[in-house]
């Protein structure tokens, strides 16, 4: 069946609005049927959806799961333009122990005069006892904002940032281990990094800020997180970290009093930092886990094992300390990888399998892919350009900046 690029066009657009998987699903599979030239598909997904003028200022999205309220507060700057591509700003609250589901409208004065000129879109989830930011509950529903967003605003999917304040700060460090695929960048003022060894259900990796932008705020005063006991979490992150900035401040406490003096230096971070979808490089430890599993174009599919004491004490020893920075899961592996042209080496340990994802604008396709692991020759393999594989993780992403047309699956 021959299918026009209108026809194609439109097909797509509706894979990409549809809210429901099964009702994208059956879109993909009508496009697969009709044999559509995998060029055509991967230009209009790239080219992305057409948006059109829509409502600015203030609006709130809410939604539950079972009695747990979720909240949020949007911000669509009021000079948006659909033609101009719009950072995004999430921002994580403090004080996420509370009884309020919308605890979030304490914080935000909608009526602040800096919203009349601010020029990204902003997103304040509401984070409450049964909603914390290290909660699945909250971490999908700050998903979902996402996923709305990309399908309503020309938002660019290379420019969102999370920050947040004291447990906000926490949870950024969270967020930078299990969603480290969307985000360009992570402020954290006046966080706990230790606190997610209570407070996560999930393990918690410094080997994960390796190949992220990190700026680290904290106050020397705090009576809230002693600085003394984060001071060493820092210094291990910024061992570990080349692109990790860390800013003790004088005379400060556990609030943002601060906050102007460093405003440029934050606005700065914004302007000069964005993501790269397909890094040559990247570091990434998992349990396998399916909701935390993947990095950009890496996925850790299964792990068998704890890696040696050698690697643990690099990664995850607090420095001039005997103990490990987070506990230890039963099981996890760690990979990094190094990229040159359609050329991969491998360092990995605890690893069982793992998929790497290939995209036409990071490997060549007309070239066969070399891979070594720890040294060693694995083997040779031919990419194909695959529409099936092109639809499954453009439904998962809708990121018109990361699209993949095959899969590499390794068992080292």
């Amino acid at each position: 069946m021959v299918i026009s690029q209108a026809t194609l066009q439109q097909q797509l657009h509706g894979f990409q609005l549809e809210e429901s998987s099964r009702k994208s699903n059956k879109i993909a599979r009508q496009i697969l049927k009709s044999k559509a030239d995998f060029e055509d598909i991967f230009g209009i997904l790239e080219t992305g959806l057409t948006f059109t003028a829509q409502e600015t200022g203030f609006f709130t999205i809410i939604d539950s799961v079972g009695v747990k309220e979720l909240y949020n507060l949007i911000f669509i700057p009021y000079n948006y333009n659909p033609e101009k591509q719009t950072d995004v700003h999430v921002y994580l609250h403090g004080g996420v122990i509370n009884a309020n589901s919308r605890f979030v409208d304490e914080i935000i004065d909608r009526d602040d005069p800096e919203f009349l000129t601010r020029d990204f879109i902003s997103v304040y989830p509401s984070g409450w006892v049964l909603a914390q930011w290290w909660d699945q509950v909250q971490m999908d529903n700050i998903d979902r904002i996402l996923r709305y967003l990309k399908r309503s605003y020309n938002i660019d999917e290379n420019r969102i940032f999370i920050s947040g304040f004291s447990d906000g700060g926490t949870g950024t460090y969270y967020f930078a281990n299990t969603r480290p695929t969307c985000y360009a960048g992570y402020i954290s003022m006046c966080g706990n990094p230790g606190g997610m060894n209570v407070l996560s259900d999930v393990p918690v990796f410094a080997f994960n800020l390796a190949d992220q932008s990190f700026m680290i705020i904290a106050t020397r005063n705090d009576k809230m997180f002693d600085f003394n006991d984060v001071f060493p979490y820092f210094s291990l992150f910024q061992d570990i970290g080349k692109n990790i900035r860390f800013f003790p401040i004088e005379n400060y406490g556990h609030s943002l009093k601060w906050f102007p003096l460093f405003e440029d230096t934050i606005q700065y971070f914004y302007s000069h930092v964005s993501r790269d979808p397909y890094p040559d490089t990247l570091f990434f430890a998992s349990d396998g886990n399916p909701c935390c599993n993947r990095k950009k174009w890496l996925v850790i599919d299964k792990t068998n094992q704890i890696p040696d004491e050698n690697w643990l004490t690099k990664f995850n020893r607090l420095p001039g300390f005997h103990k490990q920075a987070f506990k230890i899961p039963d099981s996890f592996g760690w990979v990094e990888i190094y990229k040159d042209g359609n050329n991969l080496s491998l360092l990995c340990d605890g690893v069982e399998k793992l998929t790497l994802l290939c995209s036409p604008r990071h490997f060549d396709f007309d070239r066969p892919v070399k891979i070594d692991i720890n040294g060693e020759f694995y083997r040779q393999i031919q990419l194909e350009k695959s529409t099936e594989i092109l639809l499954k993780w453009a439904g998962l992403d809708l990121d018109r900046k990361m699209l993949f047309g095959d899969e590499i699956v390794i068992r080292p």
